[in-house]
């Protein structure tokens, strides 16, 4: 089974309206998990966009995005694999290229309480991942920490 599929249109137009620089879109690899349900994007880094990071299962899609990333070390850099960036995760692994911000994903915290902090640290991974100022405000706006879930 071939995992790296075609770019699908309504994944590529999503993307595209949530990230600051659009055009990292047309240079994406979408690929098709044998687990998951909708396609995965592999965006490339950028001027804004810092970091990357695809979840995986399946120990030879892992393998074969890997391999297909590395290919690439100018929009894909430092590519690894790590244990997923959230302890609730119920992937096995990311793949996460560029930056490391280890330390954003940290600063968000868990989700049973919210705190301006942590509003603070999800808008700073936004910014990391390259998302529009506007989309991240939009998440997480100035009373986001005070909704209760």
């Amino acid at each position: 089974m071939k995992t790296i599929i075609p770019k699908k249109a309504e994944t590529l137009v999503w993307w595209k309206r949530l990230l600051f620089e659009e055009e990292l879109v047309d240079r994406s690899i979408l690929m098709m998990s044998p687990l998951h349900l909708t396609p995965d994007i592999a965006i490339p880094v950028g001027k804004h966009r810092r970091t990357g990071f695809v979840a995986v299962n399946d120990e030879e899609f892992r393998m074969e995005v890997f391999k297909r990333l590395k290919l690439n070390p100018i929009g894909f850099p430092n590519v690894r694999i790590e244990a997923p960036a959230s302890s609730n995760s119920r992937w096995k692994s990311d793949i996460v290229w560029g930056d490391d911000i280890t330390d954003l994903w940290l600063a968000r915290g868990g989700v049973e309480q919210r705190t301006a902090q942590k509003r603070d640290a999800h808008r700073l991974l936004g910014i990391a991942f390259g998302y529009k100022i506007e989309r991240i405000l939009e998440v997480y706006h100035d009373n986001w920490h005070l909704e209760v879930v």
